[in-house]
C-alpha cells in the first residue's frame, strides 16, 4: 500500500511548499508575455477538473514584478478603451 497524504497534509504541503516555490499561469496572454520577455516554464500540465492547460514557472521576485507590470499595462489599456 502506498503512503498517501490525507487532505489536510496535502493542503499544508500545497500552501507551505508549492505556492512558495512555483507560480502557476492559467492565461495564455500572460504566458505569451512571459515567454516574450525571456522566461521559460518548467512544466505544462492539464487541470484534471476542466481539462485546460496551465504552465508552471519557478517563482522569483523578478517574475512576479513582470506579471504585475503586464497586468497593470492590460488594465490601463482596458481603461483607455472604455473612455
Amino acid at each position: 500500500m502506498k503512503n498517501r497524504m490525507n487532505r489536510a497534509e496535502y493542503e499544508a504541503f500545497r500552501d507551505n511548499t508549492l505556492k512558495e516555490r512555483f507560480y502557476l499561469v492559467y492565461r495564455k496572454d500572460v504566458l505569451g508575455h512571459l515567454l516574450d520577455t525571456g522566461y521559460r516554464y518548467l512544466y505544462k500540465a492539464i487541470n484534471t477538473i476542466n481539462g485546460k492547460p496551465f504552465w508552471i514557472f519557478d517563482k522569483s521576485d523578478a517574475l512576479l514584478v513582470e506579471v504585475q507590470t503586464y497586468k497593470d499595462m492590460k488594465k490601463s489599456e482596458k481603461k483607455g478603451d472604455e473612455s
